[in-house]
């Protein structure tokens, strides 16, 4: 079954941490979290604080109920830094993420080592957004407790599923009360937005049963029966709170508790077919929903199918009404990309012993081509698994003939962009004679029939998998037309054509190819983009990749495959360090140093200093 979340352009990113260190020897902490992005170098825009979580008191191993909401950017690279503070303001450390890299990891899920003592987890996963923010208020009860005078805290969890098992994640933590000395709590009125409650996923593949029902009425019913847990805790002064009990019910139900004035039994979870009911039990003593911040009398916030909230009625398909998925959908589903590398080796890059020449190899500095396979191949690499990349060369002779496609490097396939990068080098240091013409028909040729074979292996595993081609070009193509011809031909390939023209040649050709395909009637799959020296790493890697994205969306939505389930991991290890490859001083601000000032709930930069090497000298 294939199934996604509806509408998913952008992202949910929540936090917790554990093994935080005591900001004094003889108290616990009170952590909470504050997330900060960093800026790019060159932009002239200062950091920017996303938000902050909630405290929660007495805990080394926060789990934050709070979500942080933003566009998913998959052409750019989102440096984010989530600092921990005690609730007395005191650092308890930091740790920097990637959000391409955290996303396209199978469970979605990060786990980073922060500066000073414990570790940071970072998930994020899609997000479902609706033209009208509605949300579910009320008001929650428990009673029946054997003794008064303790501290008493309630979770509110949603279940989430993935491809092989299901999940409960919490939503909502409220504040530690006292029992009274009627042995209840009367807690105040809570808020909780409906999208966090729900998620809906749209299966257009179910089972003809399920296909026929009608979506009005799934949709309905999915919103007020979906699967929500309450979980009562007992909160202690050390940090080790005690868990009571737990009720699963839903929306429906705690409307009707509330009708009806009737209460819910607490179980003790003591094993999969053996719960045992608890004395205490919850109520709920008021209930409404709000739309835009109105209350909604008529429980039109339920009522209403989500499907046709949606922020882009673009995003629905005319045929059926149901939603198209998106980029983000994919992704989630564990929709893998391949990179595949083409570099001319023609005489028109010139000695490549001269400095003029765009192949100069230079042991101090990299050059142009090199920078354009790092910008571009340190996001896509994100998204691939083994991260095996097949390398090309064009244009170059062998034995007194001009080869038009050869392997780079003593390996079929390379690892990371380390790998591809150590495999051109290496085609300099044992010699090679440049020549003419430039011809890039057979390695996209090549690419494409590698892109239909991964394309089926992972299908026969229940996986997706779209491939992505990088020519790097100096010189002008000698046949448009077979050029021309041979982008026609592969537009029924699950890959997309990156011509990156190196330098400062006339790259009109290029231009052109990218118009023409643009204007063709079939699958637009080929995009060009400049690079030179004077365009930053981050701005050459934006444009270069803005649109594979719609490439794929396309790719796939032509032929009815639609994004698996996501797949996740509830146990995450820490990992040391990606693979890191030094773009001289055009990368992120990774040397920005933040702090942060409070007042009352609301954090700010109080002081962002830059600290970044001095560039060399030519």
């Amino acid at each position: 079954m294939s199934s996604w979340i509806a509408n998913a352009q952008s992202v949910n990113l929540t936090l917790q941490a554990s093994n935080l260190k005591k900001p004094h020897l003889f108290k616990n902490c009170s952590p909470f979290a504050v997330v900060t992005r960093l800026p790019i170098l060159g932009s002239n825009q200062p950091p920017e604080i996303i938000g902050r979580t909630e405290t929660i008191k007495n805990c080394r191993d926060p789990k934050w109920t709070k979500t942080f909401r933003f566009d998913f950017e998959f052409s750019k690279e989102v440096y984010l830094e989530i600092s921990i503070y005690d609730d007395d303001k005191k650092k308890l450390g930091s740790t920097r993420i990637e959000v391409g890299k955290v996303f396209a990891k199978k469970q979605r899920r990060s786990a980073a080592k922060l500066d000073t003592q414990g570790v940071l987890y970072a998930q994020i996963m899609p997000a479902f957004e609706t033209k009208r923010f509605k949300t579910c208020h009320f008001a929650l009860d428990v009673y029946n407790f054997a003794k008064a005078h303790k501290k008493i805290y309630y979770e509110i969890h949603r279940q989430e599923h993935f491809k092989d098992f299901s999940m409960w994640s919490p939503i909502y933590r409220s504040e530690p009360k006292y029992i009274g000395e009627d042995c209840s709590i009367h807690y105040e009125k809570c808020a909780i937005a409906l999208h966090d409650i729900h998620v809906i996923h749209c299966s257009p593949e179910d089972d003809e049963e399920n296909r026929d029902l009608d979506w009005d009425k799934q949709s309905r019913r999915s919103l007020q029966e979906y699967p929500l847990r309450v979980s009562i805790w007992e909160s202690r002064t050390r940090g080790r709170h005690r868990h009571i009990g737990m009720v699963e019910t839903s929306l429906a139900k705690l409307i009707q508790l509330c009708k009806e004035r009737s209460e819910l039994p607490i179980y003790f979870d003591a094993g999969i077919e053996d719960k045992v009911e608890l004395r205490e039990k919850i109520g709920i003593s008021s209930i409404h929903f709000a739309i835009d911040g109105k209350e909604d009398t008529q429980f039109e916030a339920i009522e209403q199918d989500p499907i046709h909230e949606i922020v882009d009625d673009d995003s629905v398909d005319e045929r059926n009404g149901t939603p198209r998925p998106t980029f983000v959908n994919y992704i989630a589903g564990g929709c893998e990309l391949d990179l595949c590398v083409a570099i001319d080796f023609t005489a028109s890059n010139g000695n490549p012993l001269q400095k003029d020449s765009p192949h100069y190899i230079d042991h101090n500095s990299l050059n142009l081509y090199e920078k354009a396979i790092i910008s571009v191949g340190k996001i896509i690499t994100n998204y691939d698994t083994d991260k095996l990349h097949s390398i090309w060369g064009f244009g170059a002779k062998y034995e007194g003939k001009v080869r038009h496609a050869f392997q780079v490097g003593d390996k079929v396939k390379v690892t990371g962009v380390k790998g591809i990068l150590d495999a051109y080098r290496t085609t300099f240091r044992r010699g090679i004679c440049m020549s003419s013409p430039v011809v890039c028909t057979e390695v996209i040729r090549l690419a494409a029939k590698k892109a239909k074979r991964e394309f089926s292996e992972a299908q026969e595993k229940g996986l997706q998998s779209y491939s992505v081609l990088l020519i790097l070009t100096h010189g002008k193509f000698s046949d448009m037309e077979a050029t021309k011809e041979m982008l026609k031909k592969v537009t029924d390939s699950p890959l997309s054509v990156i011509f990156v023209g190196i330098g400062n040649s006339d790259f009109s050709h290029l231009k052109y190819l990218d118009d023409f395909q643009r204007e063709e009637k079939g699958r637009d799959c080929c995009t060009f983009v400049k690079y030179d020296a004077a365009k930053s790493q981050a701005q050459f890697a934006e444009e270069a990749l803005r649109e594979i994205p719609s490439h794929l969306t396309s790719y796939f939505l032509e032929r009815g495959i639609f994004p698996c389930l996501p797949q996740s991991n509830d146990e995450v290890a820490v990992h040391e360090e990606d693979e890191v490859v030094e773009l001289d001083n055009d990368d992120i601000m990774v040397n920005c140093k933040i702090s942060h000032s409070f007042d009352e709930n609301t954090a700010h930069i109080s002081r962002a200093s830059e600290d970044v090497p001095a560039e060399e000298d030519d």
